[in-house]
């Protein structure tokens, strides 16, 4: 069952900017892409983000207001991009709070990636709500990674390929691809760890795993 967009579409176009806003999400172009794009990119966010929260999931809050900043931006090495801030005691390492910073989508995402992009970069806020401790939040890993997939396949409409049996990933130790989360992207394997995240989802709630 699709969702309906929660809230109205307000577009205001500065020179060459465009901007969405909706309940949720501000987001504004930062590249010639076209109104259509933009709409989709923020009707998708909005539909992210109602279906988690229905679900019983929390979502780690903006920064700054009370709406998510969105920007639509030339990118050539990811389709999304999520920015985020946490602070903790520096003698326990005991997170006691996180903040979404803003969220980037590239400029190329193919249309049938959009919502499947959406539902991945909000499944990383709803793991930031959940943060307890720098030894995740520090860190960039095939949990983050393989979680926020196995969320979108599951909730977005994104294909299921079992790419994990394919690459032999069974033979590798996810842990080999962790990087410090200042370091940028990681590598695909770790995303196709998913499979084990989608057959929690299927036993367990959300919230749960």
């Amino acid at each position: 069952m699709r969702l309906a967009l929660a809230g109205v579409l307000l577009i205001v176009a500065f020179a060459s900017t465009l901007t969405i806003e909706t309940a949720h999400f501000v987001v504004v172009n930062k590249t010639t892409v076209g109104e259509d794009y933009m709409r989709a990119v923020a009707t998708y966010l909005e539909e992210a983000y109602s279906t988690y929260k229905a679900v019983g999931l929390d979502l780690a809050p903006p920064c700054e207001g009370n709406k998510y900043q969105v920007y639509v931006v030339y990118a050539r090495d990811f389709f999304g991009w999520i920015y985020y801030r946490y602070w903790y005691y520096e003698d326990t390492g005991v997170v006691v709070r996180t903040c979404v910073d803003r969220i980037e989508f590239a400029h190329k995402v193919p249309q049938n990636y959009i919502r499947p992009t959406a539902f991945h970069e909000l499944a990383h806020a709803t793991q930031y709500a959940y943060y307890h401790s720098t030894v995740i939040a520090s860190r960039h890993t095939w949990i983050q990674e393989s979680h926020a997939r196995a969320m979108e396949i599951r909730y977005g409409g994104r294909p299921c390929y079992y790419t994990f049996f394919e690459k032999m990933l069974y033979q590798r130790n996810p842990f080999s691809f962790e990087l410090p989360v200042s370091q940028g992207p990681l590598p695909s394997e770790p995303y196709d760890y998913y499979p084990f995240f989608y057959w929690l989802l299927d036993r367990m709630s959300p919230v749960e795993v």
